[in-house]
């Protein structure tokens, strides 16, 4: 019985540490106006015990009906990673109520919706959420197709191990 439990003991400081999944925090979409279709990806950690910190994507593709998913993950990925890390540095924009400091001079009749739901960090340091939409051109909707650009070649019918359908 010892020798069972040292080889067990053993094994287990050896073996591979197993892939933990945590939900989906963040979700970009893309809503074309007039072509009826639509891309979504969700990403979430996707993280090694005692390694480096990887994500996964989940992307859904629709015009008249969604099909199955496809998936990436920034192990396989690298660029997507890099794409993920330049979120925070895309500007922000700022509330405009009518009649006060500047006045919008753009109307887009036609183009897309990009929309950003993730968490969000206060300057004072609270937590909260943010949902971001905006249409072609934008800051957000460059953000979001240089991340669907670079995860193109990177998506697989296969799920990440452990990842919740």
């Amino acid at each position: 019985m010892l020798p069972f439990l040292i080889a067990a003991t053993l094994s287990a400081q050896i073996a591979p540490a197993p892939l933990l999944v945590r939900p989906g925090l963040l979700r970009v979409r893309i809503s074309s106006a007039l072509g009826r279709s639509e891309i979504e990806v969700e990403i979430g950690v996707l993280q090694r015990q005692r390694s480096t910190r990887h994500y996964w994507f989940r992307r859904a593709s629709a015009r008249d009906g969604f099909g199955p998913p496809e998936y990436a993950t920034t192990a396989e990925c690298p660029i997507a990673h890099d794409r993920l890390e330049s979120l925070e540095q895309i500007p922000m924009p700022v509330p405009d109520l009518p009649g006060f400091g500047r006045e919008s001079t753009q109307i887009i009749l036609d183009g897309a919706q990009y929309v950003l739901e993730t968490p969000a960090l206060h300057q004072d340091g609270q937590s909260g959420d943010l949902k971001l939409t905006s249409n072609v051109g934008s800051p957000l909707a460059r953000w979001i197709d240089a991340l669907i650009a670079a995860l193109e070649p990177c998506w697989r019918p296969v799920r990440p191990p452990g990842l919740i359908p």
